[in-house]
């Protein structure tokens, strides 16, 4: 018999501040947030958590990795961004929010207090 899965759930968060201890700390939270999102029933992922030590042996370019997230947006049934500081001008949560809204999926804006 199949059930019913769950929906798939992707955080992003703002990661390249350029203080590499600063953006160890923030992968740390969405890896806590991730954490918290499963155990309230969805199938979490934090696309920054598990691209982050693939972007640092790299030859891409940053803004290459922008792209390597689509796939994990449209697979998407959420996406969540982690509102911490820089947010709102970081590249990814920007074209994150434009993704969601191009194609109707919805998107939970959440902060480590509300966690």
């Amino acid at each position: 018999m199949k059930t019913k899965s769950k929906q798939l759930a992707v955080l992003l968060l703002p990661v390249r501040t350029g203080d590499k201890e600063l953006e160890k700390e923030q992968v740390e939270v969405a890896n806590a947030a991730a954490e918290l999102l499963m155990r309230g029933g969805l199938r979490a992922m934090s696309i920054m958590a598990t691209s982050d030590q693939l972007a640092a042996m790299s030859p891409l370019i940053e803004s290459d990795w922008v792209y390597y997230h689509d796939p994990f947006l449209d697979r998407a049934d959420v996406i969540y961004i982690l509102c911490l500081p820089g947010w709102e001008d970081d590249e990814l949560c920007k074209r994150a929010l434009a993704y969601g809204e191009g194609h109707k999926k919805p998107i939970v804006l959440i902060s480590v207090e509300n966690l």
